[in-house]
């Protein structure tokens, strides 16, 4: 048999469906890539694995040696709760010093009247230094006329610069 003349309709279905099934085989195609890229991921994981195991047995192995540096810890504090028992047996050295200083304090509120006249000898010099303020007024003012007088000198410093360079520039020519 010959084959028949299709029509026009009947060619673009069956176009169609030879696109349709085109691209679903590309379609698997990009599938069974995507299955291998997931199983090479997996691998990469599974190999992470070994690594994270291998992480975890140095963590063990620190955290061992913090459990021994745990128990030099608590030697540590044995130590320091013997130290602590040393100082409370020393309260009554301290108490005794205790003693000692509020008897200072006594006398030292006894010499009060002494700091009082302290404090009337201090301002009375104080009243001899405020009259001095005019000496030191007046050494201001010399101070003040003597920077002047530099000042005049720092542009007399400056001219002489300027003319070193003019110098300088013509001996270069």
């Amino acid at each position: 048999m010959r084959a028949q003349k299709l029509s026009y309709l009947q060619r673009k279905v069956k176009r169609k469906k030879l696109m349709l099934s085109l691209r679903s085989r590309s379609h698997g195609s990009y599938r069974n890539k995507e299955r291998q890229r997931d199983a090479e991921t997996n691998k990469i994981l599974r190999s992470s694995d070994s690594y994270s195991n291998e992480e975890r047995q140095r963590n063990a192995v620190a955290m061992k040696d913090l459990r021994i540096s745990d128990s030099y810890r608590n030697e540590a504090r044995l130590r320091d709760a013997e130290a602590k028992g040393i100082l409370r047996s020393s309260d009554s050295y301290r108490n005794e010093e205790r003693q000692r200083n509020d008897a200072a304090m006594k006398d030292l509120r006894i010499s009060d009247s002494y700091r009082n006249e302290a404090r009337l000898r201090d301002a009375e010099a104080k009243g001899i230094l405020r009259s001095s303020d005019c000496y030191r007024n007046e050494e201001m003012q010399r101070n003040a006329e003597a920077m002047k007088d530099l000042g005049i000198s720092d542009s007399y410093r400056i001219d002489k610069r300027k003319r070193d360079a003019e110098t300088k520039k013509i001996l270069r020519s």
